[in-house]
């Protein structure tokens, strides 16, 4: 066996980094896996940075790589059995994608690993990874025909099946049958055939109606299912209960369905959780004037958007909480990262590389082939004058959900230093080209300036090659979306600024092209607890008018969701995240920004961690980032600064009324299910566990 990827890279990386080879020794020539020897193999699938064998018993083993495309625990660097939903299974056949796994037996398919383009198949949609084997959705996860093969590609993968169009024909024509004897109850025909009809497909699914898989169909089979779908469809129409209390829950997979699920979608198009999900959107243009109509309304349409039934849907309001329930989320996001200079040799550019440099061309012309191998922290030059160095990591927000105090204490600690400026907001706010005062980032505003804010921590890590360096940058998640760029970009339309970059020019996609082993912490607090800190601290400029009252944030509230209403009955969901406005509002709508953050950085590169739970364990918390970022707990007089250390950027208000509370509770539920669901369905996300009332 060879490495046969670090040679063919313009960066080299150290050969068999990640175990893919599953052995020791030279990586440059064949090499047996001793430990396979005990196994007849009898399929064997490599990817990126992983490999996976079948034995003749059935087993299936795995080696190389992350956690997630082992579907197991234990060493990376050695076979070993791969079980959960494979237990007692006899595998056939294996796959390997770039950062995803495929193993069948002779009736299932079973996926694991990233589903960034939701290439598992596993009707999930959310590109959250599968740490462990699950079934496929559909008749390939059914047992229900036979798998004659797999094969995996970057970022998609096909199966072999026999037969597959005569068993969803078969389907339809039982669901057909089932519609024509409810029609005849209800006294409604239906013809036998119908000319130029439409076949009911769930978008965006594929002809499985399954979102990821794809049934390819001859075409006299085609032809047979749209015929039988029409039909299907008209009885359908006609047999229907008809009014609002019939509605059909969409998902943003665009299948009509409960799964509650997200799908990344580009900035500025429309996503099928628009026009039931988002609070607000089937809204009357001449809103009523009166208040409390108002009021109303915006809690009918707010619980009709929570309808839909989804994997966080179990969770309910809990009662006496778990004795571990603020700390035990934390163990789960605690991958073993590589140092910065070897994700960087192991780099490969993406293929929209040259549209994202032309959109940002200061930054790549500085950006070096190489980081110094005796430096924990991304730096590069000469060990003297020379020596330049980028953040190890950022804290990317929220903004008022805890990120000062977090940075405040983790530079207590003497191995990790900070920037001269804590938020310089370069990614998002720094235009390009260069605009004098434009940005924080130093007076020029262009990369040599954000360069130059860690040229103190450059100094110090000269002397202290452990030592990493990091910025907190609070508005740089709710960028995403495509609402800055280098600059504001969602007053604009996508097409008129973007250009050729499309889809792929949004702003996590710059960071993750620039910096791809950066390691993201994002802190998020309960939505309607953060806006109505944001009302507050946001009036600094308004210091001589009086201190607002709980009626005027409820006045304030109701106006704000009222022009959110209004703008996505007009344009669109992602079209008014875009927008951005009422900014604070908007902020709140987690699931929104998330989706494109998880679309290029694996999750395993970003720590989540709630408000709350960090408040009420902090110990607990800044262990697990220190940990995060692959740093030891300091000796005990450090500890005890960074545990001990003031509150930072934190003021008292009056309480809020609870009718406000409620109101906003009620608009923000469907984005706390989304981001509830994108994270595997933690009900801690929900924050059902806040309290009724107070600030």
């Amino acid at each position: 066996m060879d490495d046969g990827y670090a040679g063919t890279l313009p960066q080299k990386r150290r050969p068999n980094h990640a175990g893919q080879l599953g052995r020791a020794g030279t990586p440059h020539q064949p090499g047996r896996v001793d430990s396979l020897t005990a196994h007849r193999i009898t399929a064997v699938a490599a990817g990126r940075e992983h490999a996976l064998a079948a034995t003749s018993e059935g087993q299936l083993l795995s080696w190389g790589g992350s956690r997630a495309v082992l579907g197991r625990d234990g060493e990376a660097g050695l076979p070993g059995l791969v079980q959960g939903a494979l237990a007692g299974k006899l595998v056939k056949h294996v796959a390997a994608g770039e950062y995803f796994s495929l193993a069948a037996t002779d009736s299932q398919v079973f996926a694991w690993g990233s589903n960034a383009y939701l290439c598992l198949g596993t009707g999930i949609a959310s590109v959250a990874e599968l740490l462990q084997p699950a079934a496929v959705a559909g008749p390939l996860g059914a047992g229900s025909w036979q798998i004659k093969g797999l094969i995996a590609g970057y970022q998609h993968a096909f199966a072999i099946a026999d037969k597959p169009g005569d068993e969803e024909l078969l389907q339809l024509r039982q669901q057909s049958s089932k519609a024509a004897r409810a029609a005849a109850s209800a006294g409604t025909v239906v013809g036998s055939s119908v000319a130029g009809g439409v076949a009911v497909l769930q978008q965006g699914t594929g002809g499985s109606g399954v979102a990821g898989i794809e049934v390819i169909l001859t075409e006299k089979q085609q032809q047979e299912r749209e015929q039988l779908q029409q039909q299907q469809q008209q009885v359908n129409a006609s047999v229907a209960p008809q009014g609002a209390d019939s509605p059909t829950a969409v998902t943003a997979a665009g299948s009509s369905s409960g799964s509650g699920g997200m799908v990344p979608a580009s900035p500025g198009s429309t996503t099928a959780t628009e026009t039931t999900t988002a609070a607000g959107r089937d809204v009357a243009a001449d809103a009523p004037a009166n208040q409390h109509i108002a009021e109303q309304q915006i809690s009918t349409e707010a619980a009709a958007s929570t309808s839909s039934s989804s994997s966080s849907s179990a969770c309910s309001t809990p009662g006496k909480l778990p004795f571990d329930w603020h700390t035990s989320y934390l163990p789960k996001q605690s991958p073993k990262l590589p140092l910065p200079r070897d994700a960087w040799a192991a780099w490969s550019p993406s293929p929209w590389h040259n549209q994202l440099a032309g959109l940002s061309p200061d930054v790549f012309a500085l950006l070096p082939k190489q980081y110094n191998t005796q430096h924990r922290n991304p730096c590069w030059g000469g060990l003297g004058p020379g020596l330049s160095c980028l953040p190890y990591f950022n804290i990317i927000g929220v903004s008022k959900c805890g990120t000062t105090d977090l940075y405040h204490r983790l530079t207590l600690h003497k191995q990790i230093l900070a920037a001269t400026n804590k938020g310089p907001h370069f990614w998002d706010e720094c235009p390009h080209p260069p605009a004098k005062g434009g940005c924080t980032a130093g007076p020029s505003g262009d990369f040599q300036a954000y360069i130059n804010l860690f040229s103190r921590a450059a100094d110090l890590i000269r002397s202290r090659p452990d030592a990493i360096a990091g910025e907190a940058s609070s508005n740089t998640f709710t960028s995403a979306h495509g609402v800055y760029l280098r600059g504001f970009r969602g007053d604009k339309p996508w097409a008129d600024w973007a250009g050729s970059a499309g889809l792929n020019a949004s702003m996590p996609a710059l960071l993750r092209e620039a910096q791809p082993y950066l390691r993201l912490v994002v802190m998020l607090r309960d939505p309607v607890d953060r806006y109505y800190s944001a009302y507050h601290y946001y009036r600094w400029w308004e210091k001589e008018e009086r201190q607002p009252t709980a009626d005027d944030f409820h006045a304030h509230a109701l106006r704000d969701m009222q022009q959110w209403r209004d703008c996505v009955a007009a344009a669109d969901l992602a079209t008014c995240v875009r927008r951005y406005n009422p900014q604070q509002l908007v902020k709140g709508m987690y699931s929104q920004f998330l989706q494109d953050w998880l679309v290029h950085f694996p999750r395993h590169q970003l720590l989540l961690l709630r408000y709350e739970d960090y408040k009420a364990a902090l110990p607990q918390h800044l262990e697990a980032v220190l940990q995060f970022l692959d740093v030891s707990r300091p000796e005990t007089a450090s500890w005890q600064a960074m545990l001990g250390a003031a509150v930072q950027n934190t003021k008292s208000y009056p309480p809020m009324r609870h009718d406000t509370r409620e109101l906003l509770r009620e608009f923000y539920a469907p984005f706390n299910r989304e981001l509830a669901d994108a994270l595997q369905g933690d009900c801690r996300w929900l924050w059902l566990d806040r309290p009724e009332n107070g600030g």
